[in-house]
């Protein structure tokens, strides 16, 4: 059977790789993952001249990137000239729509878009992904997606939402199902795992996210300060750019305490996890819409106590004790979070035990099996796993 891929992540060519590099670390990963279901797999996506730091390359089994040419301008405008190249990229748009066996479209994005109303018009077996927070839907797109994984019902349509919750994600659509997102295979989780110790006189800290305000860096920063004047030797390492990475460093230089945090920037999916290994405790004091955050999960495999807000799906990650959980993005109670973990070495070694045990439920492996076996129910038939 054949999948063909609708998405709007951009990918790049270089002379090293000419599988191309994919924009989003968790993105490669699973469409390796995805591609083990089926025989063939192409991914119909933008490409882009340029390959920027930090990109994987994309490969899987019988993988083929079909490149799209690069939507022209951004926001509105780009919204104003997608006609035009959709327009453009229609005889390979058509041509491998008609080939497919199951298109799939991870949305938010315009091109998923795309692979939705193609699969109906073509009658084709459709496979969607939200993958933006489903109980924060704002925009006319977001509404438009939301309206048709609700209303789009029957043998042909496989619908999943990107999160967790004890209730089912829509009362409209019963069939639309949760799913979680990943990118730590089973390989990257140690066979002989110890919990982390904590050595109180030099603290790891670590915040892995695309730097904006609502992602919570400039909270870690005042709860580093607090514990600075307390006596506590921290460090902090902030991974990732975006567009208030200036101001964190200025509010890091306001503090006094740049001697104390570390800026790293944007950094590959590989660097990431080492930078993971070496920390002590994840932070993630956010108050933006996550769908399913995985660096959470990836800190948890590599046995990091988190210390989060309860957005979205992070309350049931941590419901067994695998980190904290603060009531609202304050300085002060991340102050305290960590100090309870600080302080405490024998909790700190049971967080971290949990942390890594959870982490167990949410790999690779076991978010193919979940798509597959839904695959299976919903249009009985058996795939040869590769």
């Amino acid at each position: 059977m054949n999948l063909v891929v609708f998405s709007h992540k951009p990918v790049w060519f270089s002379h090293s790789s000419p599988s191309g590099y994919a924009t989003d670390g968790g993105f490669p990963m699973q469409m390796k993952y995805l591609s083990k279901i089926f025989d063939s797999t192409y991914l119909l996506l933008p490409q882009y001249p340029n390959n920027p730091v930090g990109e994987i390359p994309l490969s899987g089994n019988n993988l083929k990137i079909i490149a799209l040419s690069k939507p022209i301008g951004v926001g509105f405008f780009r919204k104003l000239c997608f006609p035009l190249w959709f327009l453009f990229n229609l005889p390979k748009i058509i041509k491998y729509t008609l080939k497919a066996d199951v298109i799939h479209s991870p949305i938010p994005g315009d091109v998923g878009t795309i692979g939705i109303v193609l699969a109906v018009i073509f009658r084709k077996k459709l496979f969607v992904r939200y993958c933006g927070n489903w109980f924060k839907i704002k925009t006319s797109a977001e509404k438009f997606w939301k309206y048709c994984m609700e209303n789009l019902k029957g043998e042909k349509y496989l619908m999943l939402a990107t999160g967790g919750d004890s209730k089912p994600p829509s009362s409209i659509n019963p069939q639309i199902k949760w799913i979680f997102s990943t990118s730590v295979s089973v390989n990257e989780i140690e066979k002989n795992f110890l919990p982390k110790t904590l050595n109180s006189d030099f603290i790891k800290l670590i915040i892995v996210s695309r730097q904006e305000l609502e992602k919570g860096t400039g909270v870690v920063l005042e709860a580093v300060k607090v514990l600075v004047d307390e006596g506590f030797k921290i460090n902090l390492k902030v991974v990732g750019d975006g567009s208030f990475l200036k101001n964190f460093k200025q509010q890091s230089d306001s503090l006094n305490i740049n001697n104390y945090v570390e800026f790293l920037g944007k950094l590959s999916n590989f660097e990431v996890k080492n930078q993971l290994k070496s920390s002590d405790i994840f932070c993630f004091p956010t108050w933006s819409s996550e769908g399913f955050p995985k660096v959470v999960g990836e800190a948890m495999a590599f046995g990091l106590p988190v210390v989060a807000t309860p957005v979205s799906v992070i309350p049931e990650l941590l419901s067994k004790g695998g980190g904290l959980l603060i009531d609202k993005p304050e300085p002060f109670l991340m102050v305290e979070a960590l100090k309870k973990l600080i302080l405490d070495k024998e909790y700190y070694m049971k967080t971290s035990e949990i942390a890594f045990e959870t982490s167990k439920n949410f790999t690779l492996e076991n978010w193919k099996t979940y798509i597959e076996e839904n695959m299976k129910n919903k249009w009985k038939i058996n795939f040869n796993n590769k």
